[in-house]
């Protein structure tokens, strides 16, 4: 009785096989054998917020529709937002298309209708920023546009 559960369980195994590999034959495209899919290497993650900290202090919080890895680099898409904090406080808000972050380097090259604000009323429009780690500053390049709302304060 054993014998015969044994041989119908291999015999329906191997019917649920066939099945699985017929059906992915049927639904592949055609090749002509010389093609070989390649991932591309590294991590990548959907919808993601990160925050850097320094000794238990936030320096940093990146929100983003997708962050992937390649080697070293970190890249960003859809940087909804990036809050820079100071003591504590937010001190300027980025927002980019697109954003590479080195963490060797600590630097961050933002691009594609980039914009930094602040509390105070100061607003920057560029096509590429990039963001020292280090030194704490920012270095603009192409089309800029910066604007000071009066009545507001600066640190500037």
């Amino acid at each position: 009785m054993v014998a015969v559960q044994r041989h119908k369980a291999a015999i329906t195994a191997i019917i649920i096989f066939t099945t699985i590999v017929g059906v992915m034959l049927l639904i592949r495209p055609e090749s002509d054998g010389h093609e070989v899919e390649t991932a591309d290497p590294g991590v990548t993650l959907e919808n993601v917020t990160l925050v850097g900290n320094n000794k238990g202090v936030r320096q940093w919080e990146v929100t983003a529709e997708s962050l992937r890895q390649d080697n070293e680099l970190i890249h960003l898409n859809r940087l909804d937002q990036m809050v820079v904090y100071e003591a504590e406080q937010p001190k300027y808000y980025l927002s980019a298309e697109q954003g590479v972050w080195s963490p060797k380097q600590n630097e961050l090259h933002l691009s594609n209708n980039v914009v930094v604000e602040d509390q105070a009323g100061f607003y920057l429009a560029t096509d590429q920023l990039v963001w020292h780690g280090t030194s704490e500053s920012f270095e603009f390049m192409g089309n800029t546009s910066v604007t000071i709302h009066q009545g507001g304060k600066s640190d500037e």
